[in-house]
């Protein structure tokens, strides 16, 4: 019985292991900027000709600040999703304008971007915020995050995959196990 559960405790540990070095590789392999796209946010209640600023961390990682045709200044998109709505406390940009900003990126927009801004952030994460506005107004973003909380994340989700069907594994054998011994008695 002893030598069971021990096989048992075995097999339990190679499926953990292996899920954990399965969900490395996937998040390793699949950590690149290439597999990131622009997506279009909502329009903003008046045309966007100016971006004011861009939240880059934490709670207001995707917030961004535009200004209209008009002077008036818009927020959206905090943490979910989220109306545009005016800002009653103008706002200053800073940052370098559009023309300094260089990267093959706004190539894959379906225009010319009549602003752009970037934000960057390197430290056990990349993260690379890219936001553009088009001359019909709309309003896109790109944005890529990689490192140790990409890889941590997969380790762990492969863990628990590899437990899961470990668990799995080892009840299939012992209702095998069962069913056969049953038999042979019968």
């Amino acid at each position: 019985m002893t030598k069971k559960i021990l096989l048992n405790l075995g097999l339990l540990l190679i499926f953990i292991v292996t899920g954990c070095l399965g969900g490395y590789l996937i998040a390793s392999s699949a950590g690149s900027p290439g597999s990131t796209t622009w997506k279009e946010i909502t329009l903003p209640p008046e045309k966007a000709v100016r971006i004011i600023e861009i939240g880059g961390y934490g709670s207001d990682a995707n917030s961004i600040t535009i200004q209209s045709e008009s002077g008036k200044q818009f927020e959206c998109c905090g943490p979910g999703p989220s109306p545009w709505k005016e800002v009653t406390f103008l706002k200053t940009r800073y940052g370098p304008e559009c023309a300094q900003v260089e990267s093959t990126l706004f190539d894959q927009l379906p225009g010319t971007p009549v602003d752009c801004t970037f934000i960057s952030q390197f430290e056990y994460t990349t993260e690379q915020y890219y936001t553009a506005i088009l001359d019909d107004g709309s309003v896109w973003r790109w944005h890529y995050v990689y490192g140790l909380t990409t890889i941590a994340d997969a380790m762990v989700k492969g863990m628990l995959g590899g437990l899961i069907l470990g668990v799995f594994w080892i009840a299939v054998r012992y209702v095998i196990s069962r069913v056969g011994f049953s038999q042979e008695i019968t």
